[in-house]
């Protein structure tokens, strides 16, 4: 036996906080933009151009300039100065926090190069990814509901499953955006984009890149809902064992249907349908009928045992 049977409600409480917990996360981080941070020192990049006045007029237009942060859906500017010619300026947006966003484009053109190709169709897989996790995930919020309700373990066991293959779909969404991140970064040269090696080796000297805050909840959302899947796993575990500790101890207990005319007294039925059997001293079995009687059967001949005597009888038939 996985855990005790008494266990069976922690274990289920305890997945059901870490899924929400986990999936509140997930659905923050999904939706936030600050996956990859790109600080830019621009006083010191600004003493370096000081003698090129092209690069210091593109210092003022262009977003490599500025420090930013990137999600799955924009590019912000945390800055109080922003580029005034930014790349696809006619995706600019204002956030809630009055921040200014530049919205990536998800859109594919005959003229892309292959690998631009290749970039934007990642982008839209690792959305569509986490789009497919957080369904498994809306799935599993109703048959968690039943399995917690009824403590059935197949219940259990499929929002166990749902859980975790919601969290793998997550994990496939971040592996994803890693990809077309390294096209971005190493591979990609495309004129107007941002890319990296885009940029001049004065930006790059003074620019640090490095992994921010919904990047970080995104992955600890998807290791709490793996771990809530293991949870509802040892519940569904519990929940076998404890059932075949009770066929164990009651092995005896056989099926009963109802009894024909022929055992009846009057033409009425002496029994009404019972479900357990037991068997009494003498090996003879007791029927247990609605009122909580007992009902001996000997020769076919059948008859209630009196109140006073409780549901267990072996005194003569009175």
């Amino acid at each position: 036996m996985c855990c005790p049977s008494s266990s069976i409600p922690h274990l289920l409480s305890m997945a059901s906080i870490l899924l929400i917990i986990g999936l509140a996360t997930l659905i923050v981080g999904f939706a936030t933009d600050s996956w990859v941070k790109y600080t830019v020192d621009r006083k010191a990049l600004r003493a370096e151009i000081a003698d090129n006045d092209l690069l210091l007029s593109n210092m003022m237009k262009h977003e490599e300039y500025f420090t930013r942060t990137r999600g799955l859906w924009h590019l912000c500017f945390l800055d109080d100065e922003e580029p005034s010619h930014p790349y696809e300026s006619k995706n600019i947006s204002r956030t809630p926090v009055d921040k200014p966003c530049r919205k990536f484009n998800m859109e594919l053109d005959s003229t892309m190069t292959e690998d631009e190709t290749t970039r934007i169709q990642l982008v839209r897989l690792s959305i569509g990814l986490f789009g497919g996790g957080f369904f498994l995930f809306f799935i599993a919020f109703f048959t968690g509901l039943a399995a917690c309700w009824r403590r059935s373990a197949c219940n259990t066991l499929a929002t166990g499953l749902l859980v975790f293959f919601g969290a793998l779909f997550c994990a496939a969404g971040i592996a994803v955006f890693h990809g077309y991140e390294h096209m971005e970064l190493f591979e990609l040269t495309t004129a107007n984009s941002g890319f990296k090696r885009t940029w001049t080796s004065a930006v790059t000297k003074h620019t640090s890149i490095r992994y921010w805050w919904s990047y970080i909840i995104v992955w600890i959302g998807v290791g709490l809902t793996i771990l809530s899947a293991f949870l509802f796993w040892a519940a569904h575990s519990a929940m076998k064992s404890k059932k075949k500790e009770f066929e164990k101890q009651n092995h005896y207990l056989v099926p009963v249907y109802p009894m024909d005319k022929s055992l009846s007294r009057g033409g009425t039925l002496a029994l009404p349908p019972p479900t357990p059997v037991y068997y009494d001293k003498r090996g003879a079995p007791v029927y247990m009928d609605n009122r909580g009687q007992g009902t001996l059967v000997y020769g076919n001949q059948a008859y209630n045992a009196p109140p006073q005597y409780g549901p267990y009888y072996y005194g003569p038939k009175q």
